[in-house]
């Protein structure tokens, strides 16, 4: 309450005076809490005016607290499958009467982990932002960019906080498993019209959410052949090398070796990242006898 004393004099007494009073914020979930301005004995030379007490006044301090968790930034996080990481700030809007515990966690442990698994805020920490740690986790699957969110549950004996849902911020997860298919070696090779033989392995560069195969077939069955007409690769064996033998073949013409390939033709699958990939065809001699 401002002023504190009010002076009344011969002159004055009949000019209103006015007090101004202010709220104080308590940093309390207390809702509106009802009050009184006190007013003290009056004090004066005038006994008619001495030891008059005046009435208090009520007041109402509307309460401005309200139990919640900031979590910040709400969005744009970002993580790697390489292991990198992206942080997000806690703290508490309100003041609690009791510890309230954070539990952090994602919504998608294949893509990313936080750290640490909670966070305490007390009476005296609740205002001081805490910082938890988000680290992305490679999953090997060809599946682009995945967004998932960092999630903060609270649980307290304090109700108004553990009645609260929970807080979340998005991330992304940036890949690093592009689709696609590893074909080694893709020329040099060399068959033979003797019937020698080369070879060639067929790998995904990632694991795929569905099976992916691919034709495979020669542009000259009067130069060389292949014993397979696809090859198929599972999401278990997407790592696993597939080995192709290529048999030269005798055209009975002095033709001092001619190359042709072994055509692959696009990749099929209903993992939409894997779906209709080019796939490198095979430059092969075969020698002349």
């Amino acid at each position: 309450v401002s002023p504190n004393q009010l002076i009344f004099s011969t002159t004055n007494w009949n000019v209103a005076r006015t007090l101004t009073v202010t709220g104080q914020d308590d940093n309390l979930i207390d809702s509106d809490v009802t009050y009184e301005a006190e007013t003290w004995p009056s004090m004066s030379s005038d006994p008619n005016y001495n030891a008059i007490n005046a009435s208090n006044v009520s007041l109402t301090n509307t309460d401005d607290d309200a139990a919640g968790i900031s979590m910040t930034p709400m969005s744009g996080l970002s993580t790697t499958e390489t292991g990198e990481s992206d942080s997000v700030t806690v703290v508490l809007t309100a003041q609690p009467d009791a510890d309230v515990v954070i539990s952090m966690s994602t919504d998608d442990a294949s893509e990313g982990s936080v750290s640490p698994s909670s966070l305490t805020f007390t009476a005296s920490n609740w205002n001081t932002s805490q910082i938890a740690t988000v680290t992305g986790v490679d999953d090997d699957l060809g599946d682009s960019d995945i967004l998932y969110n960092v999630v903060g549950t609270p649980s307290s004996t304090h109700a108004e906080f553990n009645d609260l849902s929970p807080v979340q911020s998005s991330v992304t997860n940036v890949n690093d498993d592009p689709p696609g298919v590893k074909i080694d070696p893709v020329g040099g090779l060399v068959t033979t019209e003797a019937g020698g033989t080369a070879t060639f392995t067929a790998t995904l560069l990632s694991g795929p959410s569905a099976n992916v195969s691919f034709d495979v077939s020669t542009s000259d069955a009067g130069e060389g052949t292949v014993p397979v007409s696809s090859l198929t690769f599972t999401s278990g064996n997407w790592a696993t090398p597939q080995t192709v033998t290529i048999t030269g073949v005798d055209d009975k013409v002095d033709d001092d070796g001619i190359t042709y390939n072994i055509v692959t033709g696009k990749s099929n699958s209903t993992d939409t990242a894997y779906n209709d990939l080019n796939v490198s065809d095979v430059d092969v001699t075969n020698s002349d006898d």
